[in-house]
C-alpha cells in the first residue's frame, strides 16, 4: 500500500452516558457548595464586568 492511498477505518459509534440531573429547591445545607462553585465559574479573568470597583 502506497502512503497516498487512504485506508478506511470502521469505528463503533460512540455512545454517550447520559447524565441523571435533579432540579430542585435549594436548601440552607447547599450555600456553601453553591458559593464555592460560584467562585470556580465567576472568575475576574472570564467576567471582569462583575468585579467592578
Amino acid at each position: 500500500m502506497s502512503p497516498t492511498e487512504k485506508t478506511e477505518r470502521k469505528t463503533k459509534p460512540v455512545k454517550k452516558k447520559r447524565t441523571r440531573i435533579e432540579i430542585r429547591q435549594m436548601t440552607l445545607e447547599d450555600l456553601s457548595e453553591v458559593w464555592h462553585l460560584g467562585e470556580k465559574l465567576f472568575t475576574p479573568s472570564h467576567l471582569p464586568f462583575t468585579y467592578r470597583a
